[in-house]
Parts: structure tokens; sequence; C-alpha cells
């Protein structure tokens, strides 16, 4: 079996090639910032995706985010709900507006709030709730938002890693008041960075954009090294470049040094709380080339996501054949009536994260538990699924030329060393 990455960039090598030289030789049309008419023509597209009658273009996720929450002008102090697994910057974020974050602990099989946590923490009245969906799952939108409703809370769902996901086939995102999205490294929309926000909210939808109005001009350089560092990862996790270079490499670095093999592979995205701002890039405007290349994504994300969805079947049935015999099963995911995932990431149940990991990688597979922090416990408060899903969840790679035999590999692998 060829050595399998856990993941993949969502651009062909062709394109990242192309995009890097343009932004080398032709600066002026890549790496400054949108014009107005490439923001109107991105602007467009979204509302027609999405629905919607507001859509703001943003740098990042992280910068929606702070844009949504000013303008909603909650007093100093005020509580906002968070589920804990996310990038530190959002942490950063609700701080730096004075705002005091509480965390929903999560469930373990949509992934989404703990229903139970989230009708206490509701109690307090909390001002808004920053609402992630994990890793291309659904949970049940309409009663969480509903939930929140009657306790006067305002919703931002961020569908970064669920962009065409629906719930009773209705659009997430467009539940709340406002819906995010980072199209960053390795997402279905990936526009080398770049963000927006969308609402049906006018007077909501107007104070954002009032906020982009005041952005600043991208810096060349930062730009420019999001699109090598996505040229870099899209090579090293080409099929076959993995397969004869970057595993190899990797599986000699963790035999040499551990330590750094696990930080490699750790989080990307560190977090600050003792800044006294924000960082100042947070603001810059989004630039043309990534206007452009969410643009493309947009336009060709039903078929990247049915492609997707085939690779999860493909190994669901691998999974129910595995554990068929198992008293109990392993619990595994289900897809309840209405709820549409898009499995941004095929998440199983295993004993041992770590364990787990090591025995996929002597049968040549790449993987691990997510990379995103858990931001209660920076915080210093510990939720029991939330930990869990550390310790006791795994991503299974999805790839197209992977076959049922490939999965069932895996898992038998798996079962035989007791992790499932």
């Amino acid at each position: 079996m060829m050595a399998v990455s856990r993941g993949s960039v969502r651009h062909s090598l062709g394109e990242d090639l192309s995009t890097f030289a343009t932004s080398l030789f032709r600066p002026g049309q890549s790496v400054t910032r949108a014009t107005p008419a490439e923001k109107s023509q991105l602007v467009e597209s979204v509302k027609r995706r999405f629905g919607v009658s507001e859509a703001i273009p943003f740098p990042y996720a992280r910068t929606c985010v702070h844009a949504v929450l000013e303008a909603m002008d909650l007093p100093p102090g005020s509580e906002v709900l968070m589920t804990p697994i996310s990038i530190g910057p959002m942490l950063e974020v609700v701080l730096s507006l004075g705002l005091r974050p509480v965390f929903v602990d999560i469930e373990l099989d949509t992934f989404g709030p703990d229903r139970e946590d989230l009708a206490r923490k509701l109690e307090r009245r909390p001002a808004a709730f920053l609402l992630t969906y994990l890793f291309g799952y659904v949970p049940p939108v309409e009663e969480i938002i509903n939930a929140c409703q009657a306790a006067g809370t305002r919703v931002i769902e961020d569908v970064s890693h669920n962009i065409g996901a629906t719930y009773a086939g209705r659009c997430l995102g467009t539940w709340g008041d406002a819906g995010v999205h980072s199209a960053s490294l390795l997402k279905y929309v990936d526009g080398y960075n770049g963000a927006f926000v969308i609402t049906n909210q006018s007077a909501l939808g107007q104070r954002v954009a009032a906020a982009a109005e005041r952005l600043t001009e991208p810096a060349r350089g930062r730009v420019r090294g999001c699109i090598r560092r996505t040229l870099i990862w899209n090579t090293a996790l080409n099929r076959y470049v993995f397969n004869l270079a970057t595993f190899p490499a990797l599986a000699c670095l963790k035999a040499v040094s551990p330590a750094l093999f696990e930080k490699i592979l750790g989080p990307g995205i560190a977090l600050t709380l003792d800044a006294k701002a924000l960082p100042a890039y947070y603001f810059e405007d989004i630039a043309s080339i990534q206007v452009r290349t969410i643009l493309r994504h947009l336009d060709r994300l039903d078929s990247v996501l049915e492609s997707r969805r085939e690779c999860a079947r493909t190994a669901h049935r691998a999974w129910r054949e595995v554990t068929a015999s198992s008293s109990p099963s392993p619990e595994f995911p289900a897809e309840p009536a209405g709820q549409d995932p898009t499995y941004w990431q095929f998440v199983i149940p295993v004993r041992n994260t770590a364990v787990a990991r090591d025995v996929l990688f002597r049968k040549r597979v790449e993987t691990g538990t997510t990379n995103l922090l858990d931001l209660a416990q920076v915080q210093g408060i510990q939720l029991p699924n939330t930990r869990a899903l550390k310790e006791t969840r795994i991503f299974v790679p999805l790839h197209g030329h992977l076959q049922s035999g490939d999965y069932r590999r895996m898992f038998v692998a798996l079962r035989e060393a007791g992790q499932i």
C-alpha cells in the first residue's frame, strides 16, 4: 500500500505554481487589495450560494468575528459562548473587545455543542454564541438556534469546516445572525486565506461592511507567503511525492526526534493572550488573488463535496464490515434525517489516539487527532467531552484513490491492536 497522507490541498499543483509565479512577477494584479469590481463579483457569488442578502469579504475569519461582534455593540463584560475547539485567535478577538468567553462542551457524535451544557449556559442569558461546526458534521441546528433565540442570545456560525452543508435543506451559516467562512489552507474553499461574512440582517450587514471599509492595504509579502506555504504543502502531500519522499522523511524524523515530529505535525496557529493589541495584519484587506481563487473554489464546491461524500461512504461501509462482530459496535456518528454533513474530516472512536496513530503509521498511514486548541483548557476549564475528543477520536484520511480494501486494512489493524 502506498503511503497515505492525512489530508490534501484543494488546488492542483499547476494552479499553485502559476499563482506563485504571478505573485512574484505581476504583484500589482495579484497580491494587492482586491478591486471593487472583484469584491462585487465575490459578494454576488456568495449571496447566490447561501441565499443571503449581505456578504462582506475579509482577510481572515477571526477578522470577520471581530467585525460582527463589534457591529453587535455588546456592552463590555458581556458573555460570549464559544465551542472550545477552535483556533487561538478566536479567543484573542473575544477578549480584545472586552467580552467574557464562556465555553460550552461538545457532543461526541455531531461535534456540535452539548445540548445539556448549552441549556445550562443559556440560563445566564449570554449576549452571543460563536458556534463552530467541527470537521464537516452537522448538529441539530434548529434546536440549537431556537434555544439561543429563546434566551435572547445572538448566534455567529463558523462554517469554515462545513461550507456547503445543510440542515433541513437550509445552508449552515444562515440560521443565526451571521455566518463566517475562512478560506484558509486545506479548506474546501481555499483561497490562500481570505474570508467572508454572510447575513440576512441588513442593519448588521451595513455595520460589518463599514468595518471592512476601514481595512488597510494588504502586505504583499504576507499574501505571497500564504501562496508559498500552500505550494509547499501541496507538493509534500501530493500522492506520489508523499509516498516517495514525504513519508520516508517523516518516518526518519519520528525515529530520530519524536518531539520535533510532533511539533511539525502539531498546531500551526499560536495563541497569544499577553499581547496588548491584535496584530495589524488581521485588519489588512483581502487581496485580488484571494478573491479570484475563492471564486474558482466556490464554482467547483458541489463536485468537491459529492466526491468527498462518496469517499466517506466507502470508508463507512468498510467500518461497518470490520466492526460488525463487535459487541457492542464502536460508537460512530450517524446521519439523522435532514442533516447533510460534508466530512471535512472522517472521525472514528479509538481507545487511545497516540497508540492508534502509531498503529496506522506503521501501516504507512499518517494521521492524527485535531490540531485545534482546547481553548477552555487554556483558560483552566476542563470539559469532559472536549478532553475525550483529544484522547479518543482520530481522523481517517479520505482520498479518491483509496478503495474499500484500503480502509478495511486500516480498521483491521486498529482492531487487532485493540483500538476499536
